[in-house]
């Protein structure tokens, strides 16, 4: 985000997109009025209204954020991906965009559509190039976590964790277990 303006870009094998997005405090506030009608930060269930009419928000603000003009997404701005790899700045990373109807507003979303993932930056999109490593250690330290205030409760959930596991994989060290 650059004060009013977003700044998009859609990177793939063979090119890059990159678009300006005007009225970036709207644009805010369309994603605020999108999670009230969703229902997030209320207890109802379920999740998602059971009305549509949260879909037409959802369609107005993919509109904003991918020039329409493309035409239906999954044929114009992202043919050929599979895999989508969203890095969101400011208040866009409380957009759901699993939720943005690929064309109309009874469309397929495009969580279901795409595989989505979010990553805070450039980098962390990327696949990793190093070879995987060949043994795996995972420790795991617990002190009071599961049940604080019930002592032998937390102990059994905790080795519930470990009897999981093959013996003589774990190991139990003071406040905690190696793996």
């Amino acid at each position: 985000r650059d004060g009013g303006f977003y700044h998009a870009i859609l990177a793939t094998k063979e090119k890059a997109t990159i678009w300006s997005i005007k009225g970036g405090p709207r644009i805010d506030a369309d994603i605020a009025n999108l999670l009230r009608t969703v229902g997030v930060g209320t207890k109802k269930k379920p999740r998602l209204p059971t009305d549509d009419a949260w879909r037409q928000q959802a369609m107005s603000l993919r509109d904003r954020l991918i020039p329409p003009d493309t035409g239906p997404i999954l044929q114009g701005v992202l043919a050929k991906v599979e895999r989508l790899v969203v890095i969101p700045d400011s208040r866009l990373w409380y957009l759901p965009f699993e939720l943005l109807p690929t064309d109309d507003a009874s469309s397929e979303l495009l969580g279901d559509a795409v595989s989505l993932s979010y990553a805070a930056t450039p980098a962390l999109a990327l696949s990793p190039t190093a070879a995987p490593p060949q043994d795996h250690h995972i420790g795991i330290a617990l002190g009071r976590f599961f049940a604080p205030r019930d002592m032998e409760h937390d102990a059994a959930l905790a080795k519930s964790l470990t009897d999981v596991l093959p013996a003589g994989q774990w190991g139990e060290i003071p406040h905690g277990y190696a793996i």
